[in-house]
């Protein structure tokens, strides 16, 4: 890993791009009887199917290929 340098910015890395609808999500962990706030527990099946980037899992949003093509730039 490069050594950070004094006065220069940090880089990003983005692997992953997660989009969910909050009214659903609310709905499916209430459902679950999960407590709501700050780290609230969600299930592998809730993140893959929100998933918008690299993979496109999300069936209610997708990204453009520029959109990805502009996201792939910080890996």
């Amino acid at each position: 890993m490069d050594e950070l340098i004094a006065g220069k910015p940090d880089r990003w890395l983005i692997e992953s791009v997660y989009l969910f609808d909050a009214a659903s999500l609310l709905n499916q962990l209430k459902a679950r009887g999960v407590k709501i706030g700050i780290a609230t527990s969600m299930t592998q099946t809730l993140w893959d199917k929100s998933e918008i980037y690299p993979a496109q899992n999300n069936g209610q949003w997708a990204l453009s290929e520029e959109q990805c093509a502009d996201l792939a730039l910080f890996t």
